[in-house]
C-alpha cells in the first residue's frame, strides 16, 4: 500500500507533547505506525538541540530535526547530503544554521527594552531554577532549555496588544522577528520554521519520488511551518479551542479532535487510514 505522505513535521510543546506534563504517551500508536512505514518524523520546535536530542532518544528516532524556531537544522552524517548552506559539524551531528547568534539576540532584546521603556524578561535573565518553575521542568531539563543558540524566549511585563504591536515594529527595525509560542514570546533572526521546513523538503526531494508532507502545530509560531505543508493540521489547545490566528490563515487546515498528543494521534492515524 502506498504511503499517504512522505514526511511529517511536528511542533513539540502542546502538540506532540502534552503542554503541562510533556508526555507523548497518547501519541504512541501513531508514532509506532509512522516508524513502521519509515516515514520520517521531523521535529520542528522552539526547543534547543539538547532538549530535542533527549526526546529523540526516548522515542528511538534518528531523523533530522529543526530547533529554536527554524534557527538550525540538525541531521546525521549522510542525511540531507545536498544542502544549499554550508554544513557545519556539531559533535555527532551536522548542522545548517539559518538564525542569528544568541548573543546578538540578547543584545538586541536589551536595546528593544530600552527603546520601548518596558520590562522584557528573557531566558538570559533567568537561572535554571526560575525557568524550571516557569515551565514545569526539572532543573536538569531547564538547563537544556537554557542552552540556546538562535532564539531568545521572553516575557513582556504588563503586556498589552498595543505594546506587542510596538515591540514587533521595533524588532523588525532591528531585522528581527517576534513570534508567540505556548508560554513565551520568541525573538529570532529573519529565520522561521517554514524556511527551515522548505530547506529540508528541498533536500529530501532529491532522494524521494515525492515530498508530500504533513505538519502539525498549535500556536502562532507554527504558522509558517503549517503554510509550507501539503496537509496542515491544527491541534487543539488545552482549553479545547484551535488557535484562531492559525485557522484564519489556514481555512482548509485539518482540525485535530483532541488536545495535544491526543489530537495528534487521532489526526495522524486518520491520515494513515487507521483512524476510526
Amino acid at each position: 500500500m502506498p504511503r499517504p505522505f512522505d514526511l511529517l513535521f511536528t511542533d513539540l510543546d502542546g502538540t506532540l507533547l502534552e503542554e503541562r506534563t510533556y508526555s507523548f504517551e497518547a501519541a504512541r500508536p501513531a508514532l509506532r505506525h509512522l516508524q513502521t512505514l519509515r516515514i520520517p518524523i521531523i521535529f520542528c520546535t522552539s526547543k534547543t538541540i539538547s532538549e530535542t536530542v533527549a526526546i529523540q532518544e526516548r522515542l528511538g528516532l534518528e531523523d533530522p530535526f529543526i530547533v529554536e524556531n527554524g534557527g538550525a537544522v540538525y541531521f546525521r552524517p549522510g542525511q540531507l547530503t545536498e544542502a544549499p548552506l554550508p554544513i557545519q559539524r556539531s559533535g555527532a551531528w551536522h548542522r545548517l544554521s539559518l538564525g542569528y547568534s544568541y548573543s546578538r539576540l540578547v543584545s538586541n532584546l536589551l536595546k528593544i527594552q530600552a527603546q520601548l521603556g518596558c520590562r522584557l524578561l528573557g531566558f538570559s535573565d533567568m537561572n535554571a531554577t526560575e525557568i524550571s518553575q516557569a515551565c514545569g521542568l526539572s532543573v536538569e531539563e531547564a538547563l537544556r532549555a537554557k542552552d540556546r543558540q538562535y532564539d531568545e524566549p521572553f516575557i513582556v511585563e504588563n503586556e498589552t496588544p498595543e505594546l506587542m504591536d510596538a515591540l514587533e515594529r521595533v524588532a523588525s527595525d532591528h531585522g528581527l522577528r517576534v513570534t508567540r509560542g505556548g508560554r513565551f514570546h520568541h525573538l529570532t533572526g529573519p529565520n522561521d520554521k517554514g524556511q527551515a521546513v522548505g530547506l529540508v523538503l528541498g533536500a529530501y526531494a532529491r532522494s524521494l519520488h515525492g515530498t508530500r508532507c504533513v505538519a502539525l502545530g498549535d500556536s502562532p509560531n507554527d504558522l509558517s511551518m503549517l503554510l509550507a505543508a501539503d496537509l496542515p493540521v491544527v491541534v487543539q489547545r488545552p482549553d479545547g479551542s484551535w488557535d484562531p490566528r492559525l485557522l484564519d490563515r489556514l481555512p482548509e487546515a485539518i482540525k485535530a479532535e483532541g488536545i495535544g498528543p491526543v489530537g495528534w494521534n487521532q489526526a495522524v492515524l486518520t491520515l494513515l487510514g487507521e483512524g476510526g
